[in-house]
């Protein structure tokens, strides 16, 4: 597993967080779309998890499209729980509740550190980012 960032998520706090917000609110990544994939009307939606390009021990939430909610989200992430994830050059990576989480394209690195989720009114609910830092 790689190192967290100051404030970063790891995947059990990420679906505590996700839990809290009304299930059907739709979630938006805060992402410079240029680093996060440049996907006709992705809207900067949170897609599917891979291994981390960055740390293949860690997990990526990779661009999605049309609209994703709250409550898929967690089923998402909850699905990841005791899943074994293939690293981008070979190795096997069991994720599990202490595993930090990025946000990057399929792939792609280096991403941004996952910080939190709130709910930022009118039926959404954001995903808050930070650069990651070498």
């Amino acid at each position: 597993m790689g190192i967290a960032q100051d404030g970063q998520k790891t995947l059990g706090e990420f679906i505590d967080l996700l839990v809290a917000q009304p299930g059907a609110n739709r979630i938006i990544a805060d992402m410079p779309i240029e680093e996060y994939g440049e996907i006709e009307g992705t809207n900067h939606t949170p897609g599917e998890f891979t291994s981390y390009r960055g740390d293949y021990a860690d997990l990526s939430i990779c661009p999605g499209e049309g609209k994703t909610t709250a409550e898929e989200m967690v089923r998402r992430a909850r699905a990841c729980l005791g899943k074994v994830f293939h690293g981008w050059k070979g190795g096997d990576f069991e994720m599990g509740k202490d595993t930090i989480v990025w946000m990057a394209d399929s792939g792609a690195w280096p991403g941004r550190a996952v910080t939190d989720v709130v709910d930022a009114g009118y039926g959404v609910t954001l995903i808050y980012t930070a650069p990651e830092e070498f």
